[in-house]
């Protein structure tokens, strides 16, 4: 349908129309990217008006074959005697500097083939950066829950959190997994969509009584993706701590709590009611808060397999195939969190019940379920906000070009 509004635009073409349109898409906050013939002079207003520039260089690379093959057979034909003796390449490499004196690039004419590439990486360059970014501020949004939900805390005693951990954490796991998101490559359809930077609707409240239904969403689906991991380490943390203590300080528990290691499979559900814990300061408190930091990490870690493309699922873009760096840093990263948790305990497991090994497996992974869940809304927003972005795209191309 849009069609007809299409044809003016190349067979009424100028030099001054053209300046016009890269101001038209200017004023609705599109980065113009300007492509002609960097030896025209006509077409300098152009390249200085657009936000970048690139000039493509098609007669000085013809114009030194001709001048070489002259010069080496020593035989004049017409055609190329008129360029030799009117234009040398020189005076055209001259010309061609000053009309692309504002162009950013000034390529020949066989790089014409490398520009959607180079326009395809800027694209996910982009849209990495945002990725990563959105990733960790999810991450230190995790902590933060974790921190909150500790003391509301469903026992007697209040959860603490390892500070060596939480910088561990904060200043080294967050950080390599955010620049290693940085590096993913271009999505299959990169260069097929309408890219959303400068997107004016994706923003927040500015002034009190403006509404920003994306900015809204955005922070709703970041909650419900940063809670999971804090609630399953704080489940953790519950049988941890309850096993613990009455394994490392059972006459404590025997005197105090009326609980012994023989009392029942499950002891952890007395001893977290024990009201006597409540000023424990032994060492079951502190390992059990490494277990509970280190389980939310695993699930911080597992989970950002989802954050890799912001609205492709797992099925369609594996994360994997596009960014070897980040699954290479996950690795790395878990490896860091077991020597932590290595270093800071000493044969606890062995005291913890079956379930507990199969809650901690089960919780990393339930995580990017549910991740993956709030994607797809995210997906049926993102899609129609980029079939409005095209016809809004193609209607100001078309309708509102200068005539």
């Amino acid at each position: 349908d849009n069609v007809p509004l299409l044809v003016s635009l190349f067979t009424d073409v100028t030099e001054e129309t053209t300046s016009q349109m890269v101001d038209v898409f200017q004023e609705y906050n599109e980065t113009v990217i300007a492509v002609g013939l960097c030896h025209l002079s006509r077409n300098d207003g152009t390249f200085a008006a657009a936000d970048i520039s690139i000039g493509v260089d098609f007669l000085n690379e013809e114009l030194n074959q001709d001048y070489n093959e002259e010069h080496s057979i020593g035989i004049l034909q017409a055609t190329r005697k008129i360029a030799v003796n009117f234009l040398s390449p020189e005076e055209l490499k001259f010309v061609s500097s000053v009309a692309a004196r504002s162009c950013a690039f000034n390529i020949q004419r066989g790089s014409m083939g490398h520009l959607p590439k180079i326009i395809g990486t800027a694209r996910a360059s982009l849209e990495a950066a945002i990725a990563a970014t959105i990733f960790v501020a999810q991450g230190g949004l995790s902590l933060a829950f974790l921190a909150i939900l500790c003391p509301c805390a469903a026992y007697t005693i209040t959860p603490i959190i390892p500070v060596g951990g939480a910088l561990l954490y904060l200043s080294l796991i967050l950080p390599i997994i955010g620049l290693a998101m940085a590096m993913t490559d271009p999505k299959d359809d990169s260069m097929t969509v309408v890219p959303e930077k400068n997107d004016e609707t994706v923003i927040f409240p500015r002034r009190e009584g403006d509404r920003s239904i994306e900015g809204a969403r955005f922070s709703y689906h970041a909650v419900l993706r940063a809670l999971p991991a804090p609630i399953f380490a704080q489940i953790l943390h519950l049988i941890v701590f309850g096993e613990l203590v009455v394994a490392i300080d059972p006459s404590f528990m025997e005197t105090y709590c009326d609980i012994n290691s023989s009392t029942t499979s499950t002891i952890w559900l007395k001893a977290i009611r024990c009201e006597a814990l409540a000023e424990y300061e032994g060492d079951a408190r502190y390992l059990s808060g490494v277990i509970m930091l280190a389980e939310m990490i695993f699930c911080v870690l597992i989970s950002s397999a989802g954050f890799v493309f912001r609205t492709k699922s797992l099925i369609n873009e594996k994360p994997w195939k596009k960014n070897r760096f980040w699954a290479y840093s996950v690795l790395i990263c878990i490896s860091i969190v077991i020597i932590f948790v290595t270093l800071s305990i000493e044969s606890i497991f062995p005291t913890m019940p079956w379930y507990f090994y199969i809650l901690s497996i089960i919780a990393p992974f339930t995580c990017l379920a549910v991740g993956e869940a709030v994607k797809t809304v995210d997906l049926r927003h993102a899609t129609r906000a980029e079939m409005l972005r095209r016809l809004q795209f193609e209607t100001r191309l078309g309708m509102w070009s200068p005539k």
